[in-house]
């Protein structure tokens, strides 16, 4: 089943996430989208996302948004990364106040970017643009 992550194309945050995720992903159906392209489109209107002021996570027909998708990219991980996932039993609105007081800031933090990084042919594989 594919599981779609749609980031912020121009956030340096954003861009390092998926960096990482790259990295430790042992999920090959971990498919990526930034929010700007055309390819995100159907999905934002299907989940009416009007704006990036969270990573989202498309599994199931569901869309995660904030601390919920975050945790739930960790459990995909490999190695212990996926431990993280028992974050999840923290009350959402603890975790999602962390998660907005980074999102908030979040250019401020890693500041914006014009391009990302050049990508491998096997990394490219997993983007939908």
């Amino acid at each position: 089943m594919v599981k779609i992550i749609i980031y912020d194309g121009v956030c340096g945050v954003c861009n390092n996430w998926v960096q990482f995720i790259l990295k430790n992903n042992p999920d090959p159906e971990i498919r990526f989208v930034s929010f700007q392209s055309k390819v995100s489109k159907p999905y934002r209107e299907k989940f009416e996302i009007v704006n990036m002021d969270s990573l989202l996570l498309i599994e199931n027909e569901k869309c995660y948004r904030q601390s919920t998708a975050i945790l739930k990219i960790f459990k995909l991980l490999n190695s212990n990364w996926k431990y993280i996932y028992s974050f999840i039993y923290i009350p959402r609105v603890i975790r999602d106040f962390f998660y907005n007081h980074i999102s908030k800031n979040r250019y401020f933090l890693m500041g914006k970017r014009e391009n990302c990084k050049i990508l491998t042919s096997k990394d490219k594989s997993f983007f939908l643009e």
